[in-house]
């Protein structure tokens, strides 16, 4: 319950911070979702996307960040809203930390 709170506390705060006048999400020079925040907490890391339902984004997919064809963490998204969406960092690099503007894509599986 308090996980949960604690997600919806984040993409609030996010949504204010993105239609407030003058911000604007990071330009992108292709379709891919990009890292446009990171918070470090206590029973969890989140991460918020811009990319979301509109773009085809699901609650419950797993995507990798990457930065220069670098991987750099596995996410699970948490929520997804029309233009963005939260994800719980589930894998990461130790040496490698996620900033904005890294690319966040669905992760696919071979079968």
């Amino acid at each position: 319950m308090l996980f949960r709170l604690h997600i919806s506390l984040f993409i609030a705060v996010s949504v204010v911070a993105l239609t407030t006048p003058g911000a604007r999400a990071l330009p992108s020079t292709d379709d891919r979702a990009r890292v446009i925040g990171f918070h470090r907490g206590e029973s969890a890391d989140l991460v918020l996307v811009v990319g979301g339902f509109d773009s085809g984004v699901r609650q419950g997919m797993l995507c990798t960040v990457s930065r220069g064809g670098v991987n750099l963490a596995e996410l699970l998204i948490t929520e997804a809203r029309a233009s963005h969406c939260s994800a719980l960092l589930v894998k990461s690099h130790p040496n490698r930390a996620i900033r904005k503007g890294d690319s966040v894509s669905v992760k696919s599986f071979k079968t």
